[in-house]
């Protein structure tokens, strides 16, 4: 080719502006600049953008550019303002492309030349909007940084590469992504002028995935060029810039709901926003119960940010929608389904069991057995374990909750019908339902109002989903603190499992205790919570630890008040016990005075007394010793196996751990009789809680447990002369696995005493012959078990002829008069006061009468 013809080649090639943005980047820039002096494209020009730099890297551009080709903000625009800024210029409006660069990539010298090739020598493959290039690490081109990424529905980001992957040429080829990283991205004249700027609101993070996904929604393609190669040092994600004032998950979720609030279509907000909502509030929940504060609040702070800025999310949704080209669903193909990552959880699975395979392989050895690949496989691995063994036990203890009926019998709460009742319930004087009462409103209710709402609006699908989660929480919680505790995990998935499979346990979820199993949950992390308030070691962020503390026992007070008597003792057990009494004290106090705050309007009660003491419970020393309240499956001998494997786990904890396990193995013993002076009516009716005690007798025996097997699997058991150790470490096998696999058959079979339709058949009579309105009287002998469904617990205990009974007073719809003796429905209708004589005389074992 002459050079008159290559002349004329140039001319008609496109012409691309590199717009490089600016802002305390001296470390990389000077790499940044070579990469772009070095390119083999000839019709690339360059603007920088400073953003007001205070560390040289003003100098720097001067001295490649010039001065004329820099300019300088009297503020930092972010991103978005300093590329808004250059287009409003000639030479950007005469561009065909623009070239977004970042201050700390570097581009390999063909870089741009292959992107362009990307954006318009790809045959069959039109509107190309976005190109971008394979970013590798700066530091380790081998190591792969990105190659295009998705986002899940949610506008959560994704990305396919793992940790630390390398560059083997896997991503070798052009792909069709959902966005690319604003660090290198090359934009057709077309698709800025038809898409729009980039978001400045979101002060340049997480701004690509906004400005590519409207891209899409006008009709461009967003494509990935491995051919192009570009050096990202990522320095604010990893927090070498400075000015970073939160952390990167509230800036990332803040991006992904504006993304969603713009860039949908309204069908598809209809069912994607509820969801969106309830998937924040459980992760909410969850980040604070296990204590990760800082998680939540930025979840809440992202969402806060989003609601404060909706009339111009709004505006710029209008714009967005104004030019859309195609329907959502060509967008989300390019989205990362959550049900994506359900295919990766089982390959991961099944690479581990392949491993199991080849090790035996490997050392010249026989096939093994499947009994060996098993203890291989639990050894190795026991969290995955426990997660296959209690799904399939979850799945078949819950089988009867999956249809469409509420959820009756037992204790459990009556939700009201419709979400906006619980806000009722909170705001007025008196509250109706079952979770509520004269006492001051519990902030429970705010979140089970909007736990309804985001579940469709069904009340009974909120309270099956409370009912099947809080078992499942107390498990995870449990192992979390037992796992920071030992750091063993097989100890700590063991003795999570034996506390979710404890008799309490069961207990409360066979009756529907709500509050019980809320207290189940919250426990074990406070106990570890208050472990290193009182620890030899201090914490070493205190203001987050007792955010962490203050947060962790509101959750618990605001669902069961209850737990403020465990608490108590578990304080009282490290003032005896513990190294750090007094920076422990204070660190509670702390903690406890936060926790007031957050549950303000109980506070009078608390300080009362209200709402603290329960009358559930058997007086039988031998069945609360098993940590037995009452009838319900997994109440039997077998429950033994937990405070059986607990004095063991004591008996065999070594030298180390002993002073961790003292405290356990006082809450255990103080639990236990305070459970059973509860039930026998020794305590005020304030302190008296069985199933809070039992609670934290269950929790107590459980960490003994973990303190055990973390040192048996420490290993100087078997370094020693065979003796009690060794016989103690055997029995403590042999009693887990028995007993663990024998509650978890009970739990299997499901025989709660909750689920649908599960009242009793007298109460059925009554309620489809209701013709007005009435009270009813429950009373009975204070045994300590609940009155039939939906009688509830004893709200107190009278003193009359010589015996005590116990009466409760409900307020349904009825007929009036009718004496529900055991369920039967053909008990006849009879006169309360001749049900009480004879209660009194001990003629009848009639258990309740309804007065009008």
């Amino acid at each position: 080719m002459t050079s008159t013809e290559a002349s004329t080649a140039d001319v008609r090639a496109p012409s691309i502006l590199a717009v490089l943005v600016v802002k305390d980047g001296a470390v990389w820039l000077r790499e940044s600049l070579h990469g772009l002096a070095a390119q083999t494209y000839p019709r690339l020009g360059v603007i920088a953008v400073d953003n007001g730099s205070t560390d040289g890297s003003r100098d720097l551009l001067e001295q490649a550019l010039g001065a004329t080709r820099i300019l300088s903000p009297e503020r930092d625009l972010g991103l978005a303002g300093a590329v808004g800024m250059v287009t409003d210029l000639p030479a950007a409006r005469e561009a065909d492309y623009l070239l977004v660069l970042h201050d700390d990539t570097a581009l390999a010298p063909d870089a741009v030349e292959r992107m362009l090739e990307a954006a318009e020598g790809i045959p069959g493959v039109e509107r190309v909007g976005v190109v971008g290039p394979k970013v590798v690490e700066w530091g380790d081109p081998t190591l792969l940084s990105e190659v295009g990424r998705s986002a899940d529905r949610f506008g959560h980001p994704y990305t396919p590469l793992q940790d630390g992957e390398r560059d083997h040429g896997q991503y070798d080829r052009v792909l069709e992504v959902l966005f690319v990283s604003s660090c290198a991205m090359l934009i057709s004249r077309d698709a800025w002028e038809r898409t729009g700027s980039f978001d400045e609101r979101l002060e340049s993070r997480f701004d690509d995935l906004d400005f590519c996904w409207r891209a899409r929604v006008a009709g461009f393609r967003v494509l990935m060029t491995p051919m192009a190669q570009a050096r990202h040092a990522a320095a604010g994600g990893a927090g070498d810039r400075p000015g970073e004032r939160r952390g990167p998950r509230y800036y990332a979720e803040r991006a992904a709901l504006s993304s969603m609030l713009k860039n949908y279509g309204f069908l598809s907000q209809l069912w994607l926003l509820p969801l969106s909502v309830l998937l924040a509030v459980t992760r909410v929940v969850l980040m604070a119960a296990s204590r990760r504060v800082d998680d939540a609040l930025e979840l809440l702070a992202a969402w806060g940010w989003n609601v404060a800025h909706l009339p111009s999310t709004f505006r710029r949704r209008i714009r967005a929608q104004a030019v859309r080209a195609v329907p959502d669903r060509a967008v989300r193909r390019f989205m990362e389904s959550a049900s994506v990552r359900l295919p990766r959880w089982f390959e991961t699975a099944g690479r581990i069991l392949a491993e199991q395979r080849s090790i035996d392989l490997e050392e010249g050895e026989r096939p093994a057995s499947v009994r060996m690949h098993a203890a291989s496989l639990a050894r190795d691995h026991p969290l995955l374990v426990a997660w296959a063994i209690g799904a399939v036990v979850a799945a078949l203890a819950f089988r009867g909750f999956y249809g469409p009926e509420a959820v009756t019998g037992g204790v459990m709460p009556a939700f009201p019908a419709h979400p906006g009742d619980f806000l009722r319930e909170l705001v007025s004087g008196v509250r109706t339902t079952s979770l509520g009462g004269t006492q001051a409103a519990s902030p429970s209710l705010a979140v089970l109002g909007a736990g309804s709402w985001v579940l469709f609006g069904s009340t009974g699908v909120a309270q099956k989903a409370l009912l099947l989660a809080l078992p499942l929480a107390a498990a995870i919680l449990a192992y979390r603190a037992f796992m920071r505790a030992t750091g063993r995990r097989p100890a700590a998935v063991v003795a999570a499992a034996g506390y979710a499979l404890s008799a309490v346990s069961m207990w409360a979820f066979s009756e529907g205790r709500v509050s019980e199993l809320a207290l189940l949950a919250i426990l074990p992390a406070l106990a570890e919570r208050l472990d290193t308030a009182f620890g030899p070691d201090a914490p070493s962020e205190p203001r987050r630890f007792i955010g962490g503390l203050g947060v962790t026992l509101a959750f618990g007070l605001a669902f069961a008040p209850g737990i403020l008597l465990p608490a108590g003792v578990l304080v009282l057990v490290r003032l005896v016990s513990a190294p750090a009494r007094g920076r422990g004290l204070l660190h509670t106090l702390a903690g406890a005075v936060l926790a007031s705050l957050l549950v303000f309007p109980m506070l009078p009660d608390l300080v009362a007394g209200v709402g603290l003491g329960s009358r559930a419970g058997l007086p039988d020393f031998a069945a609360l010793s098993r940590l037995s309240l009452g009838p319900a499956p997994g109440s039997w001998w077998v429950a033994w196996f937990l405070p059986a494997a607990a004095a063991i786990g004591w008996g065999v904890t070594g030298a180390g751990l002993r002073a961790k396990a003292r405290p356990a193995l006082l809450g255990a013993v103080g639990g236990l009789f305070l459970a059973w002076g509860s039930a026998a009516g020794y305590l005020p009716g304030p302190l008296a809680n069985a199933g809070a005690y039992a609670a934290l007798a269950a929790a107590s025996m459980a960490a003994l447990v973990a303190y055990g097997l973390a040192s048996v699997l420490a290993g100087p058991i078997g370094r020693q002369a065979f003796g009690h150790r060794q016989i103690g470490a055997g029995l403590l096998t042999i009693v887990l696995a028995s007993g663990l696999g024998l509650q978890a058959v009970a739990a299997a079979l499901g025989n709660w005493a909750v689920g649908p339709n599960h009242l009793t058949p007298a109460w059925l009579v009554v309620t489809s012959t209701a013709h007005a309105d009435f009270r009813v009287l429950w009373i009975g002998r204070d045994r300590g078990v609940a009155f039939p469904a939906p009688g509830g617990d004893a709200t107190d205990v009278v003193e009359a002829g010589g015996d005590s009974l116990r009466f409760a007073i409900t307020d349904p719809t009825g007929v009036t008069a009718l004496d529900l003796g055991r369920g039967d429905a053909g008990a006849g209708y009879r006169h309360a006061g001749d049900v009480l004589q004879e209660l009194v005389a001990g003629t009848t074992s009639h258990e309740g009468a309804m007065l009008a």
